[in-house]
């Protein structure tokens, strides 16, 4: 699974990031440590299955 986010306001980026197929899950509020607060988007995107990487050597 990836994992992405940014400042909710930023609509332009989480617009590409939708139509790139990521699902907006979570909107949370983070206070700066200068005491500002605003509001993040998280997104994720579910990954296809790969197969195990293949050792080389035999290891």
């Amino acid at each position: 699974m990836l994992r992405l986010d940014c400042w909710a306001g930023n609509v332009k980026l989480r617009t590409y990031y939708e139509q790139a197929g990521f699902e907006c899950v979570d909107l949370s509020e983070v206070t700066s440590a200068s005491g500002a607060s605003y509001f993040v988007a998280l997104y994720e995107r579910r990954m296809p299955d790969r197969p195990e990487p293949k050792m080389k050597g035999g290891a």
